[in-house]
């Protein structure tokens, strides 16, 4: 059993005192980002399982299609 923390020590000198962040967490949060979905979130981390859309069944191309150089099917004259 393994049982641990990890530690991040930071040493500053006085300048930090003058530091001013660019951008601060709170104007962040203010200026809000909704283009990252949070379903989309969970899937990347793997906590969901996203089924794929349903959408018109794909026909198989016939062997004949799928055997001739340009990939393009025959056209036979209509009878009359």
């Amino acid at each position: 059993m393994a049982d641990g923390c990890d530690v991040l020590v930071l040493r500053t000198t006085d300048a930090i005192a003058g530091f001013t962040p660019r951008r601060t967490v709170a104007d962040q949060i203010g200026a809000g980002n909704d283009s990252l979905l949070y379903l989309k979130f969970l899937s990347w981390k793997g906590m969901v399982t996203v089924q794929p859309p349903d959408g018109p069944s794909r026909r198989a191309s016939s062997s004949a299609a799928a055997t001739t150089p340009t990939g393009s099917t025959a056209s036979w004259p209509a009878r009359t």
